[in-house]
């Protein structure tokens, strides 16, 4: 079914995010997906399309699904990874923008046990509390019962480790969902490099973490980052123009 030229701007936005992702270091050739809630009705989604990669995405490659993976619009396949989204979507009103990437530092990390503290900034933006991490299974999540697993192990949340997968990020919006999975990262960059350091390196204290994530992440900034991305994507050579 073809799309509605209405939906151009939502569309855009969505492959931009997708992108993004790719550029900041969550490619992994064909695999991995952003999500957003339809405006219009909140028991769909658009989400990236199968078979092609997050730097290649344009409005035009993505589906509109129903949350039991019903393809609504769109000329292209949908992921089997749907669940993931739709039963975080359907668990979550305040959600909006579901990440699943497979980022190799923030899997190995939660695989090997360590956890992401707050070494740097970005770390404050996840934690306190300690991110959680969903270690029931290591394959793919296909149903409604394993991403109802998923939903379960994310809670309230904003992001997810999956043992030996990948991730889960869960936002009001793209930008927020996409910020988030930038600073993820970078956060599990600087857990790595505390490791290798060996000597103890200290966390900000968690009362200060909550305060920095109130200083440096409000929403004017989050904003300020996406559009930041935004422009950076523009420059990036990853994506033909």
């Amino acid at each position: 079914m073809p799309f509605d030229s209405s939906d151009y701007e939502l569309r855009a936005k969505l492959a931009l995010g997708c992108r993004i992702l790719a550029m900041e270091g969550h490619s992994d050739v064909i695999w991995g997906h952003l999500t957003l809630r339809d405006p219009n009705d909140p028991g769909r989604f658009w989400m990236k399309a199968a078979a092609i990669g997050l730097d290649e995405m344009t409005a035009d490659d993505l589906v509109l699904l129903d949350l039991e993976g019903t393809k609504i619009a769109g000329m292209r396949q949908r992921h089997n990874e749907f669940p993931i989204h739709a039963e975080i979507l359907r668990a979550r009103t305040d959600v909006n923008a579901v990440v699943h990437t497979h980022p190799t530092l923030p899997t190995v990390l939660a695989t090997s046990g360590h956890r992401i503290r707050p070494v740097t900034h970005e770390g404050c933006y996840f934690y306190p509390p300690d991110i959680p991490i969903f270690s029931e299974m290591t394959d793919l999540i296909v149903t409604r019962d394993q991403g109802a697993s998923v939903a379960r192990a994310l809670g309230s949340h904003r992001a997810l480790l999956m043992k030996n997968h990948g991730i889960a990020i869960a936002a009001a919006s793209v930008e927020e969902a996409v910020v988030a999975s930038m600073l993820l990262t970078k956060a599990a960059e600087a857990q790595a490099a505390a490791i290798r350091v060996g000597q103890n390196v200290p966390c900000t204290s968690d009362e200060e973490a909550l305060e920095k994530r109130q200083h440096i992440y409000h929403p004017e900034n989050i904003s300020r980052a996406w559009q930041y991305l935004a422009r950076k994507e523009r420059r990036w050579d990853g994506f033909p123009r």
